[in-house]
């Protein structure tokens, strides 16, 4: 039996790239803030593009609205936290 590896979605709001942990592949999506689905990936590429500043892991629940616009980890958003 093969042991088939975790799949990690990737998100864009048209600026950065982004996982949202906390909410599932269809509820992520938002199209009124321009979050869409940018690729699907391994968690070991997740976790290579995450090493390189490529990709940003998004912890929390709350208005979407705050993850527009560049995003990097030094951000402080209201009910969000970036990694």
């Amino acid at each position: 039996m093969k042991n088939q590896e975790k799949q990690v979605t990737v998100f864009t709001n048209g600026n950065s790239l982004f996982t949202l942990e906390n909410f599932s592949q269809s509820a992520g999506v938002c199209h009124v803030h321009n979050i869409t689905i940018h690729k699907t990936v391994s968690k070991n590429m997740a976790m290579a593009m995450h090493e390189r500043g490529q990709l940003h892991y998004v912890f929390g629940i709350g208005d979407r609205k705050v993850l527009t616009g560049y995003l990097n980890r030094k951000m402080n958003l209201k009910s969000f936290i970036i990694s």
